[in-house]
């Protein structure tokens, strides 16, 4: 009796699915069976070979005339030292790439390792930076503190039955000076004045330029000058109108500083529309380039007609 029609298909469902699951696996024994992929496997690779040179070999085996048994042993022995050597040689070439990857991995890591070295030496420089920084600023500020104390020299107003003796501060003390003055005799002028002023006017001079050049020269600002531009502006917020223009007529008579004021921009904050402490005459004010001075440089050759004006103008 036969099977009931129904059967027929569960068989051929049975059908397709064995023949899909060979395709599967032939897929699989293609992919495992590709150059590519045995190079990267070479105990597969291996395998294979003896499989394969096994095969082609066997069918050498030949009986000789006096029953000894001949087999083309030799040669398939060597067959398999040449596969072995074949397989030795992929070996040492993944070993190879496995310690190239490892050292490329110990490189990042190593590298990584030298930013994090540098993040760390730059905290701890900038900070024994910043240590100093404050200390000589805060030494600054006490200076500044006595220099605003200070006074210059003394002068006397004859009256017909009294003499009044006052002491003229210290900008005007330099302002006096120069009232009457050429300007091509400013610089002896002003050294001639430097000298007589107290003490206290040469300590402020000497720790302002010193916080100046520690700030300049410091290793951790090296071709950085928006750092140096950055301390530079909190060491001028110490100073007032009346501390610039001691340290503009102190700069005049030394081109050194002249160079070094107009590089780092000493003077933006110095205020010179502001009827405090001014330069004494608007012309000094060429001794300096404009870049040494903030937004009323502008305005303030202007209002004293000294557009196109240079120096030499007023030197001869």
């Amino acid at each position: 009796m036969g099977r009931p029609a129904a059967s027929r298909p569960q068989r051929d469902t049975d059908g397709r699915f064995v023949l899909r699951y060979l395709a599967v696996c032939a897929r699989r024994l293609w992919h495992r069976l590709r150059l590519s992929h045995l190079l990267q496997h070479p105990m597969r690779l291996f395998g294979l070979l003896i499989v394969l040179i096994t095969g082609m070999f066997l069918p050498c085996i030949v009986m000789d005339d006096n029953g000894a048994t001949y087999t083309g042993f030799g040669s398939l022995f060597t067959a398999y030292a040449f596969a072995g050597v074949i397989v030795t040689v992929l070996l040492q070439r993944a070993e190879l790439q496995e310690q190239r990857k490892e050292l490329r991995a110990q490189r990042i890591e190593l590298e990584g390792q030298k930013r994090e070295l540098e993040i760390q030496n730059r905290t701890a420089q900038l900070q024994r930076f910043e240590n100093s920084f404050f200390h000589l600023l805060t030494k600054l500020s006490n200076t500044v503190e006595e220099l605003q104390k200070a006074q210059g020299i003394q002068e006397s107003s004859r009256h017909p039955t009294v003499t009044v003796i006052y002491t003229l501060t210290l900008y005007d003390t330099i302002n006096k000076k120069l009232a009457n003055s050429k300007s091509i005799d400013i610089k002896n002028i002003i050294n001639n004045t430097y000298k007589i002023l107290p003490t206290i006017l040469k300590k402020f001079l000497f720790e302002y330029y010193e916080v100046i050049n520690f700030i300049y020269t410091h290793d951790a600002f090296l071709k950085n000058k928006d750092e140096i531009n950055k301390y530079i502006s909190i060491l001028n917020l110490s100073l007032t109108n009346s501390e610039y223009a001691l340290l503009f007529y102190d700069a005049i008579r030394d081109d050194k500083k002249i160079k070094i004021i107009n590089e780092l921009h000493l003077f933006s904050r110095y205020s010179l529309l502001n009827k405090s402490h001014p330069p004494c005459k608007p012309e000094h004010i060429l001794f300096f380039s404009p870049q040494a001075f903030g937004e009323d440089y502008e305005e303030y050759i202007e209002r004293h007609g000294l557009q196109g004006k240079t120096l030499e103008d007023f030197l001869q």
